[in-house]
């Protein structure tokens, strides 16, 4: 069956799609990071679209492109919102969690 991956919490994903968003957040606290160091500000709307891109470009770099993942293989510019918000979820978890320490 399908699985809302991004709306399912992490201990009821089957095993694939947790080192899946284990993947992804790490990828988001690794842009964070990055970004901190080069004294970017990590708050500002410009940043978060830009990492939650390269998060969306990772993804597609570990998943390529089949028939049930086809119309989320596209560029980040062209994805619904729906699915860029996906992407954005990562980039604000691992900001608030960069935040918290």
């Amino acid at each position: 069956g399908q699985v809302d991956i991004a709306n399912t919490d992490y201990i009821n994903l089957p095993e694939k799609w947790q080192g899946e968003n284990k993947v992804a957040a790490e990828v988001a606290v690794n842009l964070v990071y990055g970004a901190k160091q080069e004294s970017k500000d990590i708050n500002s709307p410009e940043f978060l679209e830009e990492a939650s891109e390269a998060v969306h470009v990772e993804w597609m770099k570990r998943n390529p492109k089949e028939e049930w993942n086809a119309a989320q293989h596209v560029p980040y510019s062209e994805l619904p919102e729906a699915e860029k918000q996906k992407d954005r979820d990562q980039v604000v978890l691992a900001i608030q969690n960069f935040a918290s320490k």
